[in-house]
């Protein structure tokens, strides 16, 4: 253990890089850059204002304001498209099995709602679980209602560029928490209309197997 314990120390920096460097062979992205940020030590103390409000009840309500400014800042325009569906994608009961299906594709270690349940909560459940998800689910999309505590979210205000002002409102970006349920619902939905969605040539982000890093190949 000695020996071990003298080969670790000597060499800590070495074993670091080497698996730096693993886990960027293995385009496991995720991993590599959350151990450059270690590294790097990149946590920031949290800012005791935000503009000119300095108690916590101010800067809620002042995030609170700046958000529903954001969100509101475009009209709302309403698009009507005509399409038909086979009869198999328009059945509004969820079966056990495509509960199932949904769960194993949610992943682990994310953060929860306003609920308090995790992804690991639905996989490591009962089995009992499954036909009451699939009753509320199907319930739900018969009579096109969703309850309040599966719209809600919570909003994480992220820094957008750690070297300008961390005080400053317009420097923060916001990132909705929704509840796992919610999720688990939107994949169900997803996987039955995910066919008939299409997307422009151009559109790099947020879609499947793509990524804006690929515009750069496009301009080449």
């Amino acid at each position: 253990f000695k020996y071990a314990k003298r080969f670790i120390d000597r060499n800590e920096d070495l074993l670091r890089k080497e698996s730096l460097a693993k886990k960027h062979s293995k385009t496991n992205s995720k991993d590599f850059w959350t151990d450059i940020n270690k590294i790097n030590n990149s946590n920031m103390p949290l800012p005791s204002s935000i503009d000119d409000a300095n108690c916590p009840n101010d800067i809620l309500q002042l995030w609170e304001g700046h958000f529903q400014n954001i969100y509101n800042c475009i009209p709302k325009q309403c698009h009507s498209q005509s399409f038909s569906l086979d009869s198999e994608y328009c059945n509004v009961k969820v079966n056990n099995s495509e509960i199932c299906d949904a769960i194993k594709s949610l992943e682990n270690n994310k953060s929860c709602g306003l609920d308090g349940i995790y992804t690991e909560h639905l996989k490591y459940a009962s089995d009992r679980l499954i036909p009451l998800l699939s009753l509320c689910f199907s319930g739900l999309l018969v009579h096109g209602i969703l309850p309040d505590s599966l719209m809600s979210v919570v909003l994480v205000p992220i820094v957008k560029n750690k070297c300008g002002n961390i005080n400053s409102k317009d420097n923060y970006r916001p990132i909705a928490l929704a509840s796992i349920v919610s999720k688990l619902m939107e994949r169900i939905i997803l996987n039955r209309i995910e066919h008939f969605l299409t997307t422009n040539a151009n559109q790099f982000g947020f879609k499947k197997g793509h990524g804006t890093d690929q515009c750069i190949y496009v301009l080449k």
